[in-house]
């Protein structure tokens, strides 16, 4: 006998699939009339009376609903939206979610991907006129920069355009590590190894000592990469591996200022790899700081330290912040030799494995 319980969802499954073109047809009959009064850019702002970006979160609340249901007449729907979003981001500039939102459905929805460019960059083109006539910073312009610079990375392949977009992003203070170490890596594939290592290099005075510790990892994790890639070309040019990073050091196309930079406290391991003594001790002491912050989060949510096993993921993990890979080589892993003690007091250490 089948169960009544299925019974119901079948039913409204059923229901859903009939009424879906009704629906659509209510929806853009609903809105043909929105759209007919949908008063241009002039004159919503003299209607909103002062009240500008009330108005534009009015109309924002009255049109977020319709990005997600179905209209029967498509075209409808895109002068409906593209009228609310012009009309939006004219009353308020800074209204972000607009931009964002917008471009978002424009591009992975509506696959419009160049209206969805033109909306970004709409956006950023209003934000530079209220920075010069305000004479200060938003912080949601450096947003709206990285936004543009991904959708032209992700839909054109324009890496001129993208890159241009990421050097205005990257000059702002408010600016975020993965843009930066991004656009670090862009310089990188183009061989531009002095303008890699200023962006790694920018924050190493700053303020804040988190923010001076991350800085200092990817500065020497940039030296590092700059180096192995020019003894790898070492190795094409001469048919065999370098003896040493001196060998490397003579032979780079590098100017002076940057091979001191790059090569300065590097060494050969016995494979003839390029390592970093200072970006193993800074990797290593980044993860040690990830284990304590790990621990204090296990000893807050249950009253007690946690065993050694939960860091390499044993046992229930509800929030689960941390799961150290066993395999050395995967995020956060130790050096080889190398393990996770608990003293204690519940002070996390990395001790030797034999210890």
């Amino acid at each position: 006998m089948l169960d009544w319980r299925l019974g119901i969802a079948l039913a409204g499954i059923t229901g859903g699939v009939l009424l879906q073109g009704p629906l659509g047809d209510a929806n853009a009959e609903r809105r043909r009339n929105d759209f007919r009064y949908t008063p241009d850019p002039l004159m919503a702002r003299i209607l909103s009376f002062g009240h500008r970006s009330t108005l534009a979160d009015a109309m924002w609340l009255r049109a977020l609903p319709d990005f997600a249901r179905d209209f029967e007449d498509k075209r409808l729907k895109e002068r409906w939206l593209g009228g609310v979003l012009d009309v939006v981001t004219d009353l308020d500039p800074t209204f972000y979610t607009a931009y964002s939102y917008g471009s978002t459905y424009l591009s992975l929805v509506n696959r419009q991907s160049d209206r969805a460019i033109a909306l970004l960059e709409r956006g950023v083109e209003k934000f530079d006129e209220l920075e010069a006539q305000d004479g200060r910073q938003y912080p949601a312009q450096t947003r709206l920069l990285v936004d543009t610079a991904m959708a032209y990375w992700m839909y054109k392949k324009d890496r001129a355009r993208t890159l241009a977009y990421l050097d205005r992003a990257v000059e702002r203070p408010d600016c975020d590590f993965l843009t930066r170490n991004m656009r670090i890596g862009l310089a990188l594939q183009e061989e531009d190894d002095l303008l890699a290592l200023t962006y790694a290099a920018q924050l190493l005075e700053h303020q804040n000592p988190d923010v001076r510790q991350k800085a200092a990892l990817d500065f020497a994790f940039t030296r590092r990469n700059i180096a192995r890639r020019e003894a790898r070309e070492f190795a094409e040019r001469a048919g065999r591996q370098p003896e040493s990073v001196d060998e490397v050091r003579a032979a780079a196309d590098l100017a002076d200022e940057i091979k001191g930079l790059v090569f300065d406290g590097l060494v050969l391991d016995d494979d003839g790899v390029v390592q970093s003594p200072e970006y193993e001790r800074l990797q290593l002491e980044q993860t040690l700081r990830s284990l304590q912050w790990a621990a204090a989060v296990y000893r807050r949510e249950h009253g007690e330290r946690p065993g050694v096993d939960w860091f390499y993921g044993a046992g229930e993990r509800p929030n689960g912040p941390f799961v150290l890979p066993r395999r050395q080589g995967r995020g956060n892993s130790l050096p080889p030799g190398r393990t996770v003690a608990i003293d204690e007091d519940g002070t996390v250490r990395i001790v030797a494995a034999d210890e």
